[in-house]
């Protein structure tokens, strides 16, 4: 599962680099380069197999979640900050899988914390009545 995991992130960081730019680009090199290190994770974990321990697994969610609260924290608008936000539960998720209950918990909840508290900081005056309203749905 983990596998999974960190090979859908290489592979849409790579596709973010080719196909789907965002408008403010980055330099090149960087979607490769984590598409690069995210792909090197998957062959790791998929090599260690059974014999990779417990604690290593939830090590390499934690780190997952704080390079998601990274992309969060300095994404170019609200929707692609949401996006990383939303995939923290899946990874939520494999946290808690692997780590005792409470542990699992309390970065489960510190994280949602911090995901709300960047998105009031960095938009504070977009809600979702405006953001519908904007749209012309109304």
């Amino acid at each position: 599962m983990l596998v999974a995991l960190y090979l859908s992130g290489g592979a849409f960081s790579g596709l973010a680099a080719s196909v789907f730019p965002p408008e403010n680009r980055p330099p090149v090199w960087l979607p490769v380069l984590i598409s690069g290190v995210t792909f090197t994770i998957a062959a790791v974990i998929f090599v260690r197999g059974r014999r990779l321990r417990l604690s290593t697994a939830g090590w390499l969610s934690g780190f997952l979640l704080l390079v998601l609260m990274g992309i969060t924290a300095t994404s170019s608008n609200l929707t692609r900050a949401t996006v990383a936000g939303v995939l923290t539960v899946a990874v939520l998720v494999l946290f808690a899988w692997f780590m005792p209950t409470w542990l699992g918990r309390l970065v489960g909840y510190s994280t949602l914390v911090l995901f709300a508290v960047i998105l009031a900081a960095r938009y504070p005056t977009n809600d979702a009545g405006r953001t519908i309203r904007s749209a012309g749905s109304w």
